[in-house]
């Protein structure tokens, strides 16, 4: 779950903090289940999400080499 306050309206700026040079980012599908729900069939999923849409998440991660490979993980 993210703030309220890390979301942008369509056509916002994304400020990319000092010192930070670039951000990486991936698409996600958003899903806000628009009511109480408990044991829902497959079948009748779709009848409980209110909204659905793509989002654009921008992160800072962190890379750690070790040997060969590098890791990377959000901080």
């Amino acid at each position: 779950m993210k703030p309220t306050s890390s979301y942008l309206q369509n056509g916002g700026i994304i400020e990319v903090p000092h010192p930070l040079e670039s951000l990486d980012h991936e698409v996600e599908l958003v899903v806000v289940i628009g009511r109480k729900a408990h044991d829902v069939t497959e079948a009748a999923a779709m009848d409980y999400v209110g909204v659905s849409r793509s989002s654009l998440d921008s992160s800072k991660r962190a890379r750690y080499l070790h040997s060969d490979k590098c890791y990377c993980k959000h901080p």
